[in-house]
């Protein structure tokens, strides 16, 4: 696992480009401006910025130019505050295990839905909304999001128990 430090100038610029598509909750942003380090743990496929002890954010090989947020610190944001930091989608009782096997998000499969354009940061929130079991990219529109309708609604990137995940989890446990 290598750690590299970020300057104060790249961690503005990094929060910037997070908070300009005004789709990131405005404490979580403050979150992450608050912190006093932020290093990145480089893995081939993607890599983790890490905030004070929290890994925050990611970016994978299979999204370039998209920085998420970690389930980690969705599901921490989501305990502390009640609400996840970014748009959402609720997935129904079937969708969960195909989810985590790796699936991507089907229309049919999708119950409720915040409001969010396309490519926009997304997680999928289990059926009782009281924690989210991936993060990813909208595909579509929430307006396109209705019954009756077929298709893939969101590219899931992390899911519950993915290398992601697990390096979080490595992460968070060394810190404390």
């Amino acid at each position: 696992m290598r750690k590299q430090y970020l300057t104060k100038k790249a961690v503005r610029e990094l929060i910037a480009s997070i908070s300009s598509t005004e789709l990131y909750d405005k404490e979580f942003i403050a979150e992450l401006r608050n912190s006093d380090t932020v290093y990145i743990v480089e893995q081939p496929r993607f890599r983790i910025y890490v905030f004070d002890s929290t890994p925050a954010l990611f970016e994978h090989v299979k999204i370039p130019n998209h920085i998420l947020p970690t389930l980690f610190a969705v599901n921490t944001f989501m305990n502390s505050k009640g609400r996840p930091p970014i748009p959402w989608i609720r997935v129904d009782e079937g969708a969960v295990n195909p989810i985590l096997r790796g699936a991507d998000v089907m229309i049919p499969g999708v119950k409720e839905a915040s409001d969010f354009p396309a490519n926009a940061p997304l997680c999928v929130l289990e059926p009782n909304k009281r924690y989210a079991i991936g993060v990813g990219v909208a595909l579509v529109p929430s307006t396109e999001i209705s019954p009756g309708k077929r298709g893939k609604c969101m590219k899931v990137v992390s899911r519950l128990n993915d290398d992601i995940w697990n390096l979080c989890l490595e992460i968070a446990r060394k810190s404390r």
